[in-house]
């Protein structure tokens, strides 16, 4: 099962960005991005991962974000990796699936059970959990409880210590 989440800038009044698809979660999505930010500017993470990919991610998990972006039907190819280890990261606007710009912001229900927000003034990523009465929560395009509420989890200094994801959540 996917474990949906937002890749996302700050806006007023909330987050506004891409979806993406598979290990949404801290210990995978998170620390995925906290890593990429110790490579390369939040400016520059935020515009690939947002302005260039506006259909967004089926994963970055495990990607090399150097390597050409794109989605492949075949799964043997999807889940090769590159001479160092590493798999091209799997995009929705290019390769195989092609799809249109799909933005999405703090209210809309695309399943998302976590948010990251990039805020290059700050050099942060906040970490939001979505929640239905104070406790995590999913949803699934549209069908889920509304209004859609996010409490926040952990604002990371991306020129700080790692944190341990373990804590902030699954």
């Amino acid at each position: 099962m996917s474990t949906r989440a937002a890749i996302a800038r700050k806006t007023e009044p909330g987050f506004a960005g891409v979806y993406h698809h598979l290990d949404g979660y801290p210990t995978a999505l998170g620390k995925t991005l906290f890593q990429a930010a110790q490579t390369m500017p939040m400016h520059a993470l935020t515009k690939l991962l947002i302005d260039d990919h506006p259909a967004g991610w089926s994963t970055i998990n495990d990607a090399d974000l150097t390597l050409a972006p794109g989605f492949t039907e075949d799964h043997e190819v999807r889940t090769s990796k590159s001479e160092n280890g590493e798999r091209n990261p799997e995009c929705f606007c290019h390769g195989d699936r092609a799809e249109e710009a799909m933005p999405i912001d703090e209210m809309e229900d695309a399943g998302m059970e976590w948010a990251y927000v990039l805020d290059g003034e700050t050099q942060t990523i906040t970490v939001f959990e979505r929640v239905y009465n104070g406790q995590h929560g999913t949803g699934y395009f549209g069908l889920g409880p509304t209004p859609v509420e996010w409490a926040e989890r952990i604002v990371v200094d991306i020129h700080g210590q790692e944190p341990d994801w373990e804590k902030v959540g699954g």
